[in-house]
């Protein structure tokens, strides 16, 4: 009965922990990774095979199969393309709009080219109805992809509009076209990785029966819509697995666990008490084969892993690692840097050969409290601070970066209150504005700022 308790308490806070860890595994049980379903599962359930007639011949046929490149899409982040960067944000009423920033004309508007629209109802394709399920959006070279996550917790009855899908468009909005939808018991988790021809997500489904839920990695096709399992994670409901990137042709995937040789015996009471008693494994999943291999493990509070483009860095008491995704040989980037933390390192980007970091300093007060940006060469190792800020209110912070590319950033340079007359279109009651900037004058620390004009 007790161990019962116990279990039940777990799940419990451990629900609660997840909702912390969406950027984010005794010794702990081999990865539990199995392949996607057999031939007999498959045909009890057609819809979702485990992989398409042409790839399992591939292999078969011992062909190499060639590979796309691959994107990762982070949650609420835009997306960059040559047409410009696209990105959602939410309107007043929680519905959303789609917002194209176009990098060569230096203009900023909603995606809709009707005259005199509101962006605010149904007709504008740059409108989302939708508070409860607005989607992530990600730019493949000739269509935008929308992947809406869904919300089996939203129990309002608003028809197929909370159901997890995917739908695509043109690069202009229009168009609009749903290639797939899940069950509603299903859930994709809000980070994605994407190529020219798939999308691919972490699935959770929810069984009514069980506390248990069932992980799978999932690839969409863009052309038809097909489903494919990948992958399915095998594991209680005190293990959670989290999308962290996509690189190297690989899909990257964190798992936490409750570890008993941490816990020492003592019983789970609260939050803190999980936080301390996690253990982390960083694995792949093969996007082509489904094929699974585990590339490190640590244990809560030890380190915290970003992966950012095709780096992966670690961030320890001290210090920051890099792994070589290639040869998994760890190089120290960042040695004896005061406050540099797991819990203080934010808003991770990187460029090569630049590493751009925040360190959150604490305060008595919490409105003391400091954040400085660092940027760090991987390979010459040279370290120097970012003194481009933004001010708002009397407090200072590092420029927020909407987009990063080899050749400049966009940047949300000032803040300012949203006019009363405006605020319907905006959640919230403050906005950034946005300009470009040359990526070596932000290295440079040269505010050397092109203005975007902003038309809505």
């Amino acid at each position: 009965m007790k161990q019962e308790y116990r279990g039940v308490i777990s799940f419990i806070l451990l629900c609660s922990l997840s909702l912390i860890f969406v950027s984010c595994a005794v010794s702990a049980p081999a990865l539990s990774v199995s392949p996607g379903p057999s031939s007999s599962e498959r045909a009890a359930s057609a819809s979702v095979p485990d992989r398409d007639a042409a790839t399992a011949a591939e292999g078969a046929a011992g062909e190499e199969i060639p590979a796309e490149e691959l994107f990762f899409h982070t949650a609420a982040e835009g997306t960059v393309h040559d047409a410009g960067f696209y990105e959602i944000t939410l309107r007043e009423d929680g519905s959303g709009n789609i917002y194209n920033t176009d990098f060569d004309a230096l203009r900023r508007t909603v995606l809709c080219s009707r005259p005199g629209c509101s962006h605010c109802e149904e007709g504008c394709s740059g409108y989302l109805p939708c508070a409860a399920n607005i989607p992530e959006v990600m730019a493949a070279s000739d269509l935008l992809i929308f992947a809406y996550s869904g919300n089996p917790y939203y129990f309002t009855d608003l028809g197929d509009q909370t159901l997890a899908r995917v739908e695509i468009r043109d690069l202009n909005g229009e168009n609009a076209r749903t290639i797939c939808t899940f069950d509603a018991n299903v859930q994709l988790d809000f980070n994605f990785a994407f190529s020219e021809s798939a999308l691919f997500a972490l699935g959770t489904t929810f069984q009514s029966e069980s506390t248990v839920a069932q992980r799978e990695v999932i690839k969409i096709d863009l052309a038809t819509g097909e489903k494919t399992v990948l992958a399915r994670f095998d594991g209680g409901s005190e293990e959670r697995y989290y999308f962290v990137g996509a690189a190297k042709g690989k899909l990257f995937f964190k798992k936490s666990w409750i570890d008993e040789a941490l816990l020492n015996g003592a019983e789970i009471t609260s939050t803190e008490d999980i936080t301390n008693a996690l253990s982390f494994a960083l694995f792949t999943v093969d996007p082509r084969t489904g094929e699974t291999a585990e590339v490190r493990r640590w244990e809560s509070g030890e380190t915290l892993q970003k992966i950012v483009g095709d780096a992966c860095f670690y961030v320890n008491p001290g210090s920051i690692d890099q792994l070589d995704l290639d040869t998994y040989e760890i190089k120290r980037v960042v040695s004896g840097q005061e406050y540099c933390s797991p819990d203080t390192v934010e808003q991770v980007y990187f460029m090569d050969p630049y590493l751009i970091y925040n360190i959150h300093y604490p305060a008595e007060d919490p409105a003391d409290a400091v954040i400085k940006r660092f940027v760090c060469n991987v390979e010459t190792l040279e370290l120097r601070e970012s003194t481009l800020t933004t001010s708002f209110r009397g407090i200072s912070d590092p420029v927020f970066i909407a987009a990063l590319t080899p050749r400049f950033l966009l940047v949300g340079y000032s803040i300012e209150e949203v006019p009363p007359a405006e605020q319907p279109a905006f959640l919230s009651s403050i906005r950034r504005r946005y300009a470009m900037l040359d990526f070596q004058a932000f290295v440079q620390n040269q505010p050397d700022y092109a203005m975007i004009s902003e038309d809505f």
